[in-house]
């Protein structure tokens, strides 16, 4: 096996599935999204303040493997959204 090729057949998610989902999400972009309470306490250990309700929005999608599942990058909405 060539260096950057993926092993589909090892890996645990489907991977074809996966990427149709990240797709689908793909195309919805921006989501609105609200925090879990694990979000905020992950954002606040790491020194970054969400409050439970605030709004957010998801930016961007990516598929990080079987470790790593589906991954979303958020941003925080401006009040009135």
């Amino acid at each position: 096996m060539r260096t950057g090729q993926t092993r589909v057949k090892d890996m645990i998610d489907d991977y074809a599935q996966a990427m149709e989902l990240v797709r689908k999400m793909e195309a919805q972009l921006p989501i609105p999204a609200r925090p879990t309470r694990t979000f905020i306490q992950a954002m606040r250990d790491s020194g970054i303040k969400v409050r439970p309700g605030q709004g957010l929005r998801i930016e961007s999608v990516l598929y990080m493997g079987d470790e790593g599942g589906i991954v979303c990058a958020t941003f925080s909405m401006p009040s009135g959204f």
